[in-house]
């Protein structure tokens, strides 16, 4: 009684378009959930997110949720996940993307690595938005999250504007790897948006110059398109 009045007052809308939550229903609504511009992925090892890295690095199994389009629903969720102190949207994304993990994918995952971001952004920005999606994917796939397996060693600029081989230069010798990368078979590298893929390919080169047999694979809210 006393949390139904609760939300009577303070009700919940959902984060994609702004109705009221039900009683079942978490930071999106049902319809919104259905309505997502699902990739619908379901080989790993061979689609739009893993040639992204054909002759660039060495990827086991790629995959993304959603297709990410400027001035679509996901680049809206995406910016409020990381300025507008929404990490709920991250985590309930991270539970949608482990359900797809537990039904398709053929690894059996060690670790899951969130990109890491700079301890200062971290700071200003209050969370890491690739960690909030990896608590979420946890939950439902069981696969522990591990923070300090990876590490991000230089302050680079924001990658929002900058071209392909701009973002490669961006992203270059900004990761450090620790040896107890060494101890693991398989890890899952999580992170919010591929886009051109250069911060996940400098972050699967440092992991393979400590632990060359380690298969990486890779996961995201969005995929550009």
């Amino acid at each position: 009684m006393l949390q139904d009045l609760f939300h009577l007052i303070f009700p919940n809308n959902c984060l994609a378009c702004d109705n009221h939550l039900m009683k079942q229903e978490d930071v999106f609504c049902t319809k919104c959930e259905i309505d997502f511009p699902y990739t619908r992925i379901e080989d790993f090892s061979d689609n739009v997110v893993s040639k992204i890295f054909y002759g660039r690095c060495e990827i086991a199994e790629a995959y993304s949720l959603l297709y990410f389009k400027k001035g679509g629903k996901t680049q809206n969720l995406l910016h409020q996940l990381k300025y507008n102190d929404k990490p709920q949207i991250g985590q309930r994304f991270g539970v949608l993307i482990g359900n797809e993990i537990k039904k398709f994918s053929k690894q059996n995952y060690d670790a899951l690595i969130p990109i890491p971001l700079h301890p200062k952004k971290e700071q200003k920005r209050g969370y890491n938005q690739a960690l909030q999606i990896a608590l979420g994917l946890s939950e439902t796939s069981e696969i522990a999250v591990n923070n300090n397996l990876v590490r991000r060693q230089h302050y680079n600029e924001t990658q929002t504007s900058k071209g392909r081989f701009s973002r490669w230069e961006n992203t270059a010798n900004i990761f450090s790897a620790s040896n107890d990368i060494k101890n693991y078979a398989s890890v899952l590298i999580v992170d919010d948006v591929i886009t051109t893929g250069s911060t996940i390919e400098a972050c699967v080169n440092v992991i393979h110059s400590v632990n060359p047999d380690c298969k990486i694979s890779v996961c995201s809210i969005g995929v550009a398109v």
